[in-house]
């Protein structure tokens, strides 16, 4: 059975109520960006929207990048993504090579600590400062994998410090 082609998704084109943008176009690095904004309902859709990358059955490198986030997501929410992750585990050890978060402050980037604590990752998970130091890290993942690597992707990357 063939798989159909990645959604090509324009960086304006955001997922449920306009909180969370999900980028597909870098295909197999998936980028979603979120906001201070961002639901319950969306962060579900976000991890509805992994569960579509995993039918492609191809390993891929999630970038989360949270620089428009200005405040830590609430202890409720936190333990909600930490429940969805963990329900998402054995998947997720499958098809991600490697996940990174780009966290600018230090506080937020505590808080997503904390929710790496309460549902450790099945995979490698990286946290960064900056977007072409996640996509460095997807192109070194790619490359240990024996993928190709989109030159679009290669683009956007600098080497790791």
């Amino acid at each position: 059975m063939e798989l159909a082609a990645p959604r090509t998704v324009q960086k304006s084109e955001m997922l449920g109520t306009q909180h969370i943008a999900i980028r597909e176009d870098l295909w197999p690095v998936v980028v979603y960006t979120i906001s201070d904004n961002s639901t319950d309902d969306e962060w579900i859709a976000m991890f509805t929207h992994y569960t579509a990358c995993y039918r492609r059955a191809v390993r891929f490198c999630p970038i989360t990048d949270a620089t428009p986030v200005t405040k830590v997501i609430s202890a409720s929410t936190r333990h909600m993504i930490a429940k969805l992750a963990k329900e998402h585990e054995t998947q997720s050890k499958r098809w991600i090579l490697e996940s990174t978060v780009v966290v600018r402050n230090g506080v937020i980037r505590g808080a997503m600590t904390a929710i790496n604590w309460l549902a450790p990752p099945a995979y490698p998970i990286a946290f960064v400062a900056t977007l072409p130091e996640a996509f460095a890290h997807a192109v070194a993942s790619l490359e240990r994998d024996g993928r190709d690597v989109p030159a679009a992707v290669r683009r956007l990357a600098v080497p790791p410090r």
